[in-house]
């Protein structure tokens, strides 16, 4: 009898499940084959900012949530503020979109904790002020997000 040398995505996913709350086990399981990288990057992108360790999670006053067509719609804004950081992800979304990427990250967004990401942008901020060797055009003007 031939066997597969690889496990079925259907039991990939339970395990990739039971360690979302281990980081380095999920960063290993993203690097044993495609196939453990997809069911991981699936999970790791419902909420993409969830294991950054500045995010301060007791201040969960500033947490806001905001939508696009297939994320939780909690935001706590005006609608036009709202509409706006829609537009914005989807521009942004789009931009990538044609550039050649392994996977459709933005299929897999479920939640974006807003706090998450202004702790993630300020973080990637000061990273950039102390690494004068970076010379990445990409800064929060041209993101628009500050």
């Amino acid at each position: 009898a031939e066997y597969s040398k690889t496990l079925p995505p259907e039991l990939i996913r339970p395990i990739v499940l039971y360690l979302k709350n281990d980081k380095k086990s999920l960063h290993s399981c993203l690097l044993v084959s495609r196939d453990w990288c997809k069911e991981t990057v699936d999970l790791l992108w419902k909420q993409p900012f969830h294991f950054l360790y500045t995010c301060n999670k007791i201040n969960s006053s500033v947490l806001a949530q905001f939508t696009n067509p297939k994320l939780n719609n909690q935001c706590h804004c005006s609608n036009e503020k709202r509409q706006y950081q829609a537009t914005n992800l989807l521009m942004t979304y789009l931009s990538i979109k044609h550039g050649i990427i392994t996977f459709d990250y933005f299929e897999f967004l479920r939640v974006l904790d807003l706090h998450e990401l202004y702790c993630a942008i300020k973080d990637w901020n000061q990273w950039n002020k102390f690494n004068k060797d970076n010379s990445s055009p990409l800064t929060f003007k041209n993101l628009n997000i500050i």
